[in-house]
């Protein structure tokens, strides 16, 4: 199966500049997010078909690589999106396009690999280790991961959005899970009342049989 072109995913053109893919990213994310669209599972293969090509476009486009000198905050949507010394050189570049090659393979192990060689590390780094750990079940890391991606740009709506996503799911299983506890507390008494008939009931027939017997 030939994959997406990334640009056209998001719906933009290739010259298009950082700006302009962000907001349509930011459009499409709030259209397809899982929080807005609870067991819709289209809408959630449109959401990892829209983090992947993002994903692409800002490890290889040159529009991000010179976002730290070129973007101002100043008559924009919001702070530059990401820190130019994370994936500012080719170099960089090649070594991102290595982690998001696994990632589109959901060859998770291999992009934590790959992220473990990057330095130095800035924000989409450690955006991009908490979607991997994530990935791997480790949430409290990916959660520290997250958080981290966050403070280091405060103004991106696509880190603060990824974080309380992860909060909100880490609430969602320590919840599951402590119902599960208290289904299993309550079989567990359920068992033991159970288990004291049974023993109430092989007592009176022992008692009954010897009254018979008198």
């Amino acid at each position: 199966m030939p994959r997406n072109d990334p640009y056209q995913v998001l719906g933009v053109r290739p010259d298009a500049d950082a700006e302009e893919i962000i907001a349509a990213y930011r459009s499409l994310a709030k259209k397809y997010h899982p929080d807005l669209n609870p067991g819709d599972e289209e809408a959630s293969a449109h959401m990892r078909e829209l983090n992947d090509a993002y994903a692409e476009i800002r490890a290889k486009d040159s529009v991000f690589a010179k976002a730290g000198t070129a973007w101002s905050e100043e008559g924009t949507s919001g702070a530059k999106p990401f820190d130019s010394n994370d994936i500012g050189s080719e170099q960089q570049q090649r070594k991102y396009r290595n982690v998001h090659d696994a990632l589109q393979k959901e060859q998770f192990d291999a992009a934590w690999s790959h992220l473990e060689r990057i330095s130095p590390r800035g924000d989409i780094w450690y955006y991009d280790a908490a979607y991997v750990q994530d990935a791997l079940g480790n949430r409290v890391l990916a959660l520290y991961y997250a958080k981290k991606a966050w403070e280091m740009q405060p103004e991106s709506d696509v880190y603060q959005s990824f974080y309380e996503s992860l909060c909100r799911s880490s609430d969602t299983q320590k919840e599951a899970s402590a119902q599960r506890e208290k289904r299993q507390k309550i079989m567990d008494h359920i068992k033991r009342i159970i288990l004291l008939f049974c023993a109430l009931g092989m007592v009176g027939s022992v008692i009954f049989q010897a009254c018979s017997a008198m």
